[in-house]
């Protein structure tokens, strides 16, 4: 379905498997905005999903590689000889990295958060998560066509924690990366905390 110019959406007579719901929303210069959350049969369910602009923080070329850092910031960091074009095919020019940073302190999180809190863990459970920040992040060639790491490589990532969350915070937490196809978080590495920061590797 599309929204009305303000954003309204209804989904009307949906046969549902299980007990909760996953919207995938898409807009021209935002991030795609996922949702997971439950449903009641025969009521009207409500959600509210306020998507990230796909602010471009930096570029870097990717024959060097680099690190590119935003307002807040988390950073990523790119190894070089190491991004391929959605054809799977080696790719040396230069790449725009999208960026948005998600505050787990934003009296909004409910609304700008990714899917929901829970996930699967390492043995494939469902589990109810604590977030200390998500990070949204695209890499793109020139004319806004997606990029990927190739098989094989990692890219570093930096998470800002905030000060009110980090005497919480642990030397080392879970990694989880959103699974677009699933719906859900899936765990996937261990992030470090270093100096106000969860710092981590991911593959894509």
């Amino acid at each position: 379905v599309e929204t009305d110019d303000y954003g309204n959406f209804l989904i009307k007579d949906v046969t549902n498997k299980g007990e909760s719901a996953f919207l995938q929303v898409k807009r021209s210069g935002k991030f795609d905005a996922f949702r997971r959350f439950g449903v009641l049969e025969g009521r009207h369910n409500r959600t509210v999903i306020k998507m990230q602009d796909k602010t471009i923080a930096g570029q870097l070329t990717a024959s060097d590689g680099g690190r590119v850092v935003d307002a807040n910031g988390a950073f990523v960091d790119l190894p070089p000889n190491a991004i391929v074009d959605a054809d799977g095919r080696p790719y040396s020019g230069t790449v725009d990295v999208a960026m948005a940073w998600i505050d787990p302190s934003s009296e909004d999180l409910p609304e700008i958060m990714v899917g929901d809190l829970s996930g699967l863990d390492l043995e494939g459970n469902r589990t109810a998560l604590t977030t200390y920040g998500m990070l949204q992040v695209e890499l793109l060639d020139p004319s806004g066509n997606e990029l990927n790491l190739d098989e094989g490589q990692e890219a570093q990532l930096g998470f800002p924690v905030p000060v009110s969350m980090q005497g919480t915070a642990k030397e080392t937490a879970p990694l989880w990366i959103y699974d677009e196809d699933l719906g859900t978080w899936v765990e996937e590495n261990t992030a470090t905390y270093e100096n106000g920061q969860y710092v981590g590797r991911v593959p894509h």
